[in-house]
C-alpha cells in the first residue's frame, strides 16, 4: 500500500502543470521630478506546489525621477523554490516615461472631488535572468494609462514581451485594476493579470495560458517629511489550468 500511495503522489506531481511563482504589479502613470521610490513586492502561491517548483516569488526595486517626464528604475528578483533556497533569478532595469497629455496623476491621494484626470506613459523594461544571462533575456514595452473621476481609478498595463532567444515569438502581457476609494487613504478594487506566450505566433490553448483575477486593497499612509506609504495586498485566482489556483500579492512601496 505504502508503494501505491508514493507512486500516485509521484504520478499527481507529474500530472502538475510546473509553477512558477511570480509577482504581480500595476505599474502607474506616476513621475515625480525628484522623487525616489522604494518597492518590495512578494507573490506567494497558495495552491499545492511540487518540490523544486517556486513557492513564492520577490522583487526589490528602487527608482529616482531625474525629471517630470521619466523614472528608471532597477530591481532584482528573487525565486524561492518548494525545498530549496532562494535565489536571485533576474534583474531589471524599467522605464516610464509620462506623456505630455491629460490631467496628470494626482499626488494628493484626495480623489474625490469629482474632476477628470487621465495620464498615459509608456514603459520600457529590460529583463536579464542571472544564470543563462542574455540568451533568455527579454525586452519589454508598451503604454500606460490611468483615469480618475469621483472616488473611482482605472489603471491598464499593456506590454509586448521580446525574448532574445532565438526562435520565439512575441508574448503579450496585461495587467488591470478599477479600484473605489471608500475611506480617506483606503482603496478597494479587483486586479486581472495575463501573460500569453508567443501571441502572435503559435500560441498556446486558452487553458495553458496564465490569467488571474482577484480583490485588492490599497493604502496611502502619510508618514510625515514628505514620506508615503503605499501597502497594497490582493488574493488572485488563476481560472486557467497553467495558472496557479491561488496567489497572495503582498507590495510595499515607500515614496520619499
Amino acid at each position: 500500500m505504502k508503494v501505491l500511495k508514493k507512486a500516485a503522489i509521484a504520478l499527481a506531481l507529474l500530472a502538475a502543470p510546473a509553477a512558477n511563482a511570480q509577482v504581480f504589479e500595476v505599474i502607474h502613470a506616476d513621475v515625480e521630478k525628484g522623487g525616489f521610490e522604494l518597492e518590495v513586492l512578494n507573490g506567494l502561491t497558495l495552491s499545492d506546489v511540487a518540490v523544486g517548483d517556486e513557492r513564492s516569488a520577490h522583487e526589490i526595486a528602487f527608482s529616482y525621477a531625474p525629471f517630470s517626464w521619466w523614472k528608471p528604475t532597477v530591481a532584482v528578483e528573487i525565486a524561492n523554490p518548494n525545498g530549496g533556497n532562494a535565489e536571485v533569478e533576474a534583474f531589471e532595469f524599467e522605464n516610464v516615461f509620462l506623456w505630455p497629455l491629460g490631467g496628470g496623476h494626482d499626488h494628493s491621494h484626495d480623489h474625490g472631488s469629482g474632476e477628470l484626470h487621465f495620464a498615459a506613459a509608456g514603459f520600457i523594461g529590460f529583463e536579464l535572468p542571472n544564470q543563462t544571462g542574455l540568451n533568455e533575456a527579454a525586452l519589454e514595452i508598451g503604454p500606460i494609462f490611468e483615469m480618475e473621476y469621483g472616488g473611482w481609478l482605472a489603471n491598464a498595463n499593456l506590454a509586448l514581451e521580446i525574448p532574445f532567444a532565438d526562435g520565439e515569438d512575441v508574448g503579450f502581457a496585461y495587467a488591470l485594476t478599477v479600484s473605489r476609494e471608500v475611506s480617506r487613504g483606503i482603496r478597494l478594487g479587483v486586479e486581472f493579470f495575463g501573460d500569453i506566450e508567443e501571441a502572435f505566433g503559435n500560441a498556446p490553448a486558452f487553458d495553458q495560458q496564465e490569467h488571474f483575477i482577484g480583490p485588492a486593497a490599497y493604502f496611502a499612509w502619510d508618514l510625515g517629511h514628505g514620506r508615503i506609504l503605499e501597502p497594497r495586498v490582493a488574493l488572485l485566482a488563476g481560472y486557467t489550468d497553467a495558472a496557479a489556483d491561488a496567489v497572495l500579492s503582498f507590495n510595499v512601496e515607500l515614496k520619499f
